[in-house]
């Protein structure tokens, strides 16, 4: 696997989701994010797992950024 190909590690991020292992989740989120990768899905994502873990302000942080990408998007609610 190309380590700068971002959309793979987003890819890997959701699959542990599946697996119920949030901090791996997460970490591969963050390549995903290094390597120049932004979607509203992805932050979403990040926000519903951090509010998981009680991490209020990133998960404010996030949902910010996913409302910047679509602004007009009324599904952002978690």
């Amino acid at each position: 696997m190309n380590p700068k190909y971002a959309e793979a590690f987003f890819s890997i991020g959701s699959i542990y989701i599946l697996m119920n292992d949030s901090v791996k989740a997460i970490e591969s989120f963050n390549k995903a994010e290094a390597n120049g990768y932004e979607s509203a899905q992805m932050y979403m994502l990040m926000a519903t797992l951090l509010l998981q873990e009680g991490d209020e302000t990133q998960t404010i942080r996030n949902i910010n950024r996913a409302i910047k990408i679509t602004p007009l998007d009324g599904k952002l609610i978690i």
